[in-house]
């Protein structure tokens, strides 16, 4: 079974995280949020206008990785809920 989702806009506020963390961690959330609905086990389509994932807190100093994983895991939690 195939499963996708298409994301058509996303807009990431990043304040306060460094230029080349924010870019790095853009790079790496469409494979987190894949991640995410796997292990929150989302399955099926789901169209939702608008999701608001909220605000993270973060450092100044976080690494792309962690803030990928953070992001994606809140995009899948909402989606998974169905909250917009």
């Amino acid at each position: 079974m195939k499963r996708r989702v298409a994301i058509d806009r996303l807009e990431l506020k990043l304040l306060g995280v460094a230029p080349r963390t924010a870019e790095d961690a853009a790079r790496l959330l469409g494979g987190e949020i894949a991640r995410a609905l796997r292990e929150a086990g989302v399955a099926g389509a789901r169209t939702i206008a608008a999701l608001d994932a909220g605000r993270i807190e973060t450092t100044p100093r976080v690494v792309a990785a962690t803030l990928a994983k953070q992001i994606g895991a809140r995009i899948a939690k909402r989606i998974g809920e169905g909250r917009s």
